[in-house]
């Protein structure tokens, strides 16, 4: 019987698995996945991954505490329901962003400013953009999707923190502190306060230099069909370019945005529901 140290040196994926807890995990639910969910027997799992039966079956022990995983036999193992939910959520995503587009296409056509998508995490409490649409400006600024953003920084982040319940306003105060991302991030809860009920009262979010400096942002909130706020809309303008007379003009067209995305988010779920 091959040990672990010599299938490591016949499979260097293996190796790697063998390593590294979380490669192990990925890698596993990925065959499983790739091969109909399961089920699927320990040592057919590691022949198939060139990995030992114990390692296998540490992994799926961790995964099925997890609900990764659910045991449906003596040995055998299927995905379970926390993976599906998962999935499901990240098709959502993938939806939002499909549907999203061509509204953020027609954004930008009308201002010519870069515009983004957002959405948030409330089990993090955080943001992630994902899409944006460029201006066509030599200067404009390029900012980094799938990276996670605290909500209290910005336009993007107000744009959605807003929105929030009040007591889930409280808690993200309490857990970040309001740190400074900028010189110009709101940091004391008093004057925050004052801005997300400003933002409020508006429908959308400005600032200036709050998330980064030299750069003016708007950004409108996008709703599900139950009118929780998932996410929003938003642009971003070098401060040079900005006027205070544009305000007006960049405001209406991405409220007019935000709102046609929640729109088709509600008209999809009850097409789904009936």
């Amino acid at each position: 019987m091959q040990d672990s140290r010599s299938v490591e040196q016949n499979n260097p994926v293996a190796g790697s698995l063998n390593r590294d807890p979380l490669a192990k995990a990925i890698k596993l639910i990925g065959w499983m996945a790739d091969h109909g969910g399961g089920p699927f027997g320990v040592r057919q799992l590691a022949a198939a991954l060139g990995t030992p039966p114990s390692t296998v079956h540490r992994t799926l022990r961790l995964l099925e505490q997890n609900q990764m995983v659910l045991r449906v036999g003596e040995g055998q193992y299927s995905l379970g329901l926390e993976m599906f939910r998962l999935s499901q959520q990240v098709l959502a995503v993938f939806d939002i962003k499909k549907l999203a587009r061509r509204h953020l296409v027609d954004l930008v056509e009308k201002c010519n400013e870069s515009a983004f998508l957002g959405l948030y995490d409330k089990d993090r409490q955080q943001m992630v953009l994902v899409d944006s649409v460029s201006s066509t400006h030599p200067l404009r600024y390029i900012v980094d999707l799938n990276e996670w953003r605290p909500v209290h920084a910005g336009a993007s982040g107000l744009g959605i923190l807003a929105f929030l319940p009040p007591a889930e306003i409280e808690e993200i105060f309490d857990r970040t502190g309001l740190y400074a991302v900028t010189e110009r991030t709101l940091t004391d809860p008093e004057h925050m306060s004052e801005e997300l009920e400003l933002t409020r009262s508006r429908g959308y979010a400005i600032t200036h230099g709050q998330r980064i400096s030299g750069s003016v942002g708007l950004a409108a909130p996008v709703r599900d069909a139950t009118g929780t706020v998932i996410g929003d809309v938003c642009l971003t303008v070098p401060e040079q370019r900005f006027r205070a007379e544009d305000e007006g003009t960049l405001s209406e067209a991405l409220l007019s945005c935000a709102a046609a995305i929640s729109g088709e988010l509600t008209h999809g779920a009850r097409r789904r529901a009936q």
